[in-house]
């Protein structure tokens, strides 16, 4: 799934940085709102509009 979601948001953004920031915040959302469930099981169509429109919680720096 972060792959598909990070080469979806890459294609829309062409910034790697920021594909990467989008998928982190899709997946952290898929993942809250999957522990909100309390299901046994990823709450993936429940959670299809973050990763669209990805809410934006994480920022990319770079390390040296």
């Amino acid at each position: 799934m972060t792959a598909a979601l990070f080469t979806a948001h890459y294609l829309a953004t062409r910034n790697a940085a920021e594909a990467l920031a989008r998928t982190t915040s899709s997946v952290w959302d898929l993942l809250r709102t999957t522990h909100e469930a309390a299901a046994r099981e990823l709450q993936l169509v429940e959670s299809q509009e973050y990763y669209a429109h990805p809410r934006m919680q994480f920022a990319v720096r770079q390390l040296r």
